[in-house]
């Protein structure tokens, strides 16, 4: 295969770089960096063109940024904001590949986006020596759930559904960028018969998106993993007009493949794909030199050290006596703030016992920080909110005692002089202050509130705390 020469200037041997992550390119002999550059595309976003949140069916905006669209194949309305995913993709796409290379078996992460609301949730069910096998974990109300297995009722296999087709070109194309489907890997597909009743299962095929067959759903599937939800298998079902689902288990009858009135009664779609995840950039953190660093208000320092960015920058908030109060430069991942209960009606989201709290306290300081920056880090009495129901009622929340925090509300708008000072990386970030059912956050043009999300769905984080100067 040969050498070639990334556009960062690297020498690589696979098909990745090592330094940067960028992929080989096609023509990869000519080792000319301008030449190599100028054949290599760029992420970037699909301007015009985005997925019906309801059917999935493609439809074109003329505008900047659109409200009520009406989809002309189920009339559902679509809003989309194409300067929100213009300045947030490409810092997100880099999060997305960052962590692939430390994923396991049972990991979630993020990869790619239901336009233009949302990023999509995959589990890791196989990992292979530089590559793991994912499945789409989509959630209720998303195109997925509502996609057949083949438009019409007509008898029909893996290899000729219309699932399959939308998966391969629609699916792809629009939820995730350049860099990120240059990394799912083409599959050969084996399409088995039904073990039970001996339906054929027709071709195999060569497919980057697919759908688990029976054996593979028994084989990879934990079986605490699917509650609620069916999800269509590629296996056929007891006709070939029909294709098995899986609920807990196979389900080997299956189900008329016309059928497309999910999530709950009938089956959905849970795409899978495998990801290339070799050639992405690792650091090793250099010894420690002296801190000369002037901590001042709007200053940036470097503390504490993440393998997948390097030393880890941080701007100075406020400093008082011998103490300074830092935040994260950067987006440093995308975590979601809580894991809702299932069928927890009274449960509200809290900073003292929620899930991101515990992990920035827990993981992030343990594996972040050096002994000696952990030993600078200021124990800080946070005041928290109480939260109002939807009865009226209040939830009493108790001030917390934290090494790692996340700005309140109030002091996002205090310790920054305005909107663009507060923007980072074109991504919206969580705040510790929370509502009845949402976590408050700032948005990607810095306004406070604007990046506010659900308490279980995924957004950036910029670790705050207080140090010893």
């Amino acid at each position: 295969m040969g050498n070639w020469v990334c556009k960062c200037g690297k020498e690589c041997d696979g098909n990745f770089c090592p330094k940067c992550g960028s992929r080989r390119p096609e023509h990869s002999e000519n080792t000319d960096i301008e030449s190599v550059n100028e054949s290599i595309n760029e992420s970037k976003l699909q301007e015009n063109v985005f997925l019906c949140i309801n059917c999935g069916a493609r439809i074109g905006v003329n505008s900047a940024n659109a409200k009520d669209v009406e989809c002309s194949s189920c009339g559902a309305k679509n809003s989309f904001d194409f300067d929100m995913l213009k300045a947030s993709v490409p810092a997100i796409s880099r999060l997305n590949i960052e962590r692939l290379s430390e994923l396991k078996i049972g990991d979630e992460f993020i990869y790619g986006r239901f336009s233009p609301w949302g990023h999509i949730k995959w589990r890791v069910i196989d990992s292979q020596p530089g590559k793991i096998e994912a499945i789409c974990q989509a959630g209720y109300n998303s195109f997925l759930d509502r996609q057949p297995y083949n438009k019409e009722l007509v008898p029909v296999k893996w290899n000729t559904c219309s699932l399959r087709k939308f998966l391969n070109k629609d699916f792809i194309d629009n939820v995730f960028t350049e860099e990120e489907r240059s990394r799912i890997i083409n599959t050969e597909v084996t399409c088995e018969n039904n073990s039970l009743f001996g339906t054929s299962g027709g071709d195999s095929t060569v497919d980057k998106v697919f759908i688990l067959s029976a054996s593979e759903a028994s084989r990879l599937i934990p079986d605490d993993y699917s509650k609620k939800h069916k999800w269509w298998l590629r296996t056929p079902g007891y006709v070939d007009y029909s294709t098995c689902f899986f609920s807990n288990e196979v389900d080997y009858i299956g189900e008329l493949v016309d059928i497309k009135k999910g999530p709950l009664e009938y089956p959905c779609a849970r795409p899978v794909i495998w990801i290339d995840t070799s050639g992405i950039p690792r650091y090793t953190r250099e010894i420690t030199k002296e801190d000369k660093s002037e901590y001042k208000k709007g200053n940036e320092i470097e503390y504490g050290f993440d393998p997948l960015k390097g030393p880890i920058k941080w701007r100075i908030l406020d400093v008082k006596d011998d103490r300074a109060l830092i935040i994260s430069k950067d987006i440093f991942r995308e975590r979601l703030f809580d894991i809702k209960p299932e069928d927890d009606y009274d449960y509200v989201p809290m900073w003292e016992n929620c899930n991101i709290r515990k992990w920035l306290n827990g993981e992030f300081f343990d594996n972040f920080l050096t002994e000696e920056e952990k030993q600078r880090v200021v124990v800080t009495n946070n005041q928290n909110n109480n939260v109002k129901k939807y009865d009226d009622s209040f939830v009493e929340a108790h001030a917390t005692n934290d090494k790692v925090f996340l700005l309140s509300e109030e002091e996002a708008l205090s310790y920054f002089t305005g909107d663009e000072e507060r923007i980072c990386e074109g991504c919206s970030w969580m705040l510790r202050t929370t509502d009845s059912y949402r976590v408050k956050g700032v948005g990607y043009t810095g306004e406070v509130g604007k990046g506010s999300s659900s308490p279980d769905g995924y957004n950036g984080i910029r670790p705050a705390m207080w140090i010893k100067c």
